[in-house]
């Protein structure tokens, strides 16, 4: 599987493999709702509503306890 994935989005097999045992600590919906964060974020730092650094921070700490 990871092969497959890797083939099709150039990522190395290492870094999904990685990734995938990371994401095993969040459930399907916590995933979810940090890709919402995610996307909010960005548009946050490109409208300049919030520091690249900053907003990063905040989210780490958000997800990290």
């Amino acid at each position: 599987r990871d092969k497959e994935i890797s083939s099709r989005t150039r990522i190395p097999t290492f870094y999904l493999a990685k990734n995938r045992r990371l994401a095993q600590n969040f459930s399907a919906e916590e995933l979810n709702s940090l890709l919402i964060d995610l996307g909010d974020l960005e548009a946050d730092i490109k409208t300049g509503r919030i520091h690249q650094q900053i907003g990063l921070e905040m989210l780490i700490t958000q997800y990290a306890g």
